[in-house]
């Protein structure tokens, strides 16, 4: 299925490798400033060797035994789980590495089992002890983290304080993970968006996909698994002969392992594919400079054909069913936002204030470079709840214009909010 699907993609990834390589040659001759559609200034990207955050922290492991792990967040958001302090100091190789690319997280085992139950199809399944049971815990803080095509994490904490930074730190991952690697300018990713955007059109998928998250190939295994899933649960649920609970344990792994297996053949199929687009892009290049004033010719010819054609069908649709729906939306839109920012603002006001204070009685350099420290890391958790809370108000959307992944709109504003 891999396979079958990267052959299909293929043809779509050439076409526009080289249309990608095209506008920045475009960009590079016409000297073109890049359009910047916001006023903040983006941040140079942190080391990803930097150490964001790290505490010990429990941890349910693969005996289904809770463990005290040290865990360890860089500036690749990716989670780095330590057998303990002394083996991270001694540079140790973690015991486990998380990518939670798609992840939700969830601090109540009832919305957990809730969200469980809704990618278990088996019509017998009940709220069984999947997750592990409250009563076994050695905190009263848990954190749960649902993850896309793989098994679930569990961690949990003896103090709120401590659950409230891991919480923070954690959404941060997730975000990052989602969208950073999309963000990127280069010729591969901007060649790549369209290229799955066209692709899932032809398939009838126009709608915004809430799983174009993560790397190329991470992206392209959510589509095949997307295809997949249907045919494995009608293929092996009604087989798996165990109690409902081990039931539930045995289909997630199994699909995880199917998620792996995909992403293994797709990273070979996707380098090879990149490099021979590099390939044959050098022998074009001569031809893109010395063509570059009758492809441009062209290409505006069309456009004038296009906009003669659907000019006046779209901005009918757009007067009668996006125009009178603009303010309220836009609205709706901003009151959370707009309070998440002000009480960032607020509290970055209070963290000043304080920094002042502490400065003017620090002598040592040390401790005046510890205090900066920590108001480079402000728990921004409240701050990012209250843009989260557009997922509920904005509902409406996803019914009226078909706008599936409030999400993705969500995780920018708290990045942004984050710089």
């Amino acid at each position: 299925q891999a396979e079958t699907t990267l052959k299909e993609f293929s043809p779509y990834y050439r076409k526009q490798f080289s249309v990608a390589r095209f506008s920045q040659v475009e960009d590079d001759l016409e000297q073109r400033k890049e359009k910047i559609t916001q006023l903040l200034n983006q941040k140079e990207a942190t080391e990803e060797g930097e150490v964001l955050y790290e505490e010990a922290v429990l941890f349910f492991d693969e005996t289904r035994k809770w463990k005290e792990r040290y865990v360890v967040v860089r500036a690749n958001y990716c989670l780095e789980c330590h057998d303990s302090l002394e083996t991270f100091l001694k540079g140790m190789l973690p015991r486990q590495k998380m990518l939670p690319t798609g992840g939700s997280v969830l601090t109540t085992e009832e919305k957990y089992m809730a969200m469980v139950d809704k990618f278990f199809t088996d019509e017998t399944n009940v709220n069984e002890d999947f997750a592990p049971p409250l009563s076994g815990m050695p905190g009263q803080f848990p954190v749960y983290l649902r993850l896309p095509y793989r098994r679930d994490s569990y961690f949990c904490f003896k103090q709120q304080a401590k659950q409230d930074a891991f919480l923070s730190i954690l959404s941060d991952c997730i975000r990052h993970q989602n969208q950073d690697f999309l963000k990127k300018k280069t010729c591969e990713v901007q060649a790549f968006l369209k290229a799955i955007q066209l692709y899932r059109q032809d398939k009838d998928r126009y709608e915004s996909w809430e799983m174009l998250i993560g790397s190329d190939v991470r992206v392209m295994a959510n589509v095949v698994m997307e295809q997949l899933l249907p045919s494995l649960e009608k293929d092996m649920l009604p087989h798996l002969k165990a109690k409902k609970t081990e039931k539930k344990r045995v289909w997630f792994a199994t699909v995880e392992a199917a998620y792996i297996l995909i992403q293994e053949h797709l990273l070979e199929g996707l380098s090879t594919l990149k490099e021979e687009c590099r390939t044959s892009l050098r022998q074009q290049e001569f031809l893109i400079h010395s063509d570059m004033d009758q492809i441009l010719e062209s290409r505006w010819q069309l456009e004038e054909k296009v906009r003669a054609k659907v000019s006046e069908p779209a901005e009918k649709l757009c007067c009668e069913s996006v125009q009178p729906y603009l303010g309220s939306v836009l609205e709706e839109l901003m009151e959370p936002v707009s309070s998440g920012f002000q009480e960032g603002r607020q509290l970055s006001e209070t963290m000043m204030d304080q920094l002042c204070q502490d400065v003017m009685m620090l002598v040592d350099n040390e401790q005046v470079k510890e205090a900066l420290a920590k108001m480079a890391r402000p728990n921004l958790l409240s701050c990012y709840q209250k843009i989260g809370s557009l997922q509920e108000k904005l509902q409406h959307l996803q019914e009226r214009f078909g706008f599936s992944n409030i999400k993705g709109v969500i995780h920018s504003a708290q990045i942004d909010l984050q710089q």
